[in-house]
């Protein structure tokens, strides 16, 4: 998707853009490239995240994979790079950038990443960097792929491989299909690993701790429920006095109000009004003061 030469475009205007024009420190755009004969998902997919730094910020490390470099400082210009909008956990589009710590956010499962050392991982389940765009600047002085990426875009299970081969063969890749033969056949005729990236795996919850939160919140959110439909249904909204002679031999004989017995005693027996009562509660007869 990324060919060498192809300018980047600011996505909502479509224009180019040259290095003097992104020459705010901590600013962090979306760039898609040129219009080319493809579908509007395989633009999606080849969108990159541009972040300005200043001076000395950088310090991305010159990564291989295998014998394929995958990220160095020669790819960026006047402190600029780009970075798959793509996160590696499950391809949801990282779109928080938070200028004064240098982190990239994925806000669906906190993936954080630090831009400053190329996009590498440092919380949440993502298992590898956001892959990094060769940039350079074209004769007029925009900036343009200097190829495509060199490592796949966006996660790597049941083949998921998002981005197309790098045209370059200097920085060429390949990887291997975890389906072959007859499944391979049938993904590539049908697409069935795609139907289960994006509508399975993507709802399954992540393994990482801070998601136990998470499974808190809904556990609750169950309870209340269940609770609230058991009191919807049974639950008296009366304050009248009633006498218990429930199951619960310790409260027999204890007046209470009927909201409370509607919630805390069984609903097998129907209580008695205090007025209607003929044998005095537990601890005695009441008692009243003489009248002078």
């Amino acid at each position: 998707m990324w060919s060498p030469g192809r300018r980047l475009l600011v996505q909502g205007t479509n224009q180019p853009i040259t290095p003097v024009q992104f020459s705010a420190p901590g600013s962090m755009i979306t760039i898609v490239p040129t219009a080319s004969r493809t579908t509007r998902d395989a633009l999606t997919k080849a969108a990159v995240i541009l972040i300005k730094f200043r001076p000395g910020e950088l310090h991305i490390p010159t990564r291989h994979q295998g014998s394929t470099l995958v990220g160095t400082m020669n790819w960026t210009v006047d402190n600029i790079v780009a970075y798959s909008k793509i996160c590696t956990h499950v391809g949801c589009p990282v779109a928080l950038y938070e200028q004064t710590t240098h982190h990239i956010l994925c806000p669906c499962h906190q993936s954080t990443f630090e831009a400053t050392t190329g996009a590498t991982v440092i919380f949440g389940p993502a298992a590898r960097p956001l892959p990094q765009l060769p940039l350079t600047v074209d004769s007029s002085g925009y900036l343009v792929s200097k190829s495509d990426f060199t490592e796949p875009v966006g996660p790597e299970f049941l083949g998921a491989r998002m981005s197309r081969p790098a045209v370059n063969s200097d920085t060429d890749f390949e990887v291997s299909k975890p389906l072959k033969g007859t499944a391979g056949w049938l993904d590539d005729r049908f697409g069935g690993a795609r139907g289960v990236r994006t509508y399975l795996l993507r709802k399954v919850y992540p393994d990482h701790w801070s998601f136990l939160l998470g499974e808190i919140a809904l556990y609750s959110f169950i309870i209340l429920l269940l609770t609230g439909t058991f009191l919807s249904f049974f639950f008296v909204p009366s304050t009248t006095e009633v006498v218990y002679h429930g199951s619960y031999v310790k409260l027999d004989g204890i007046k209470m109000s009927e909201a409370f017995q509607s919630t805390a005693a069984d609903q097998l027996r129907r209580p008695r009004r205090a007025a209607d009562e003929a044998d005095p509660p537990l601890g005695g007869p009441t008692c009243s003061w003489p009248r002078s």
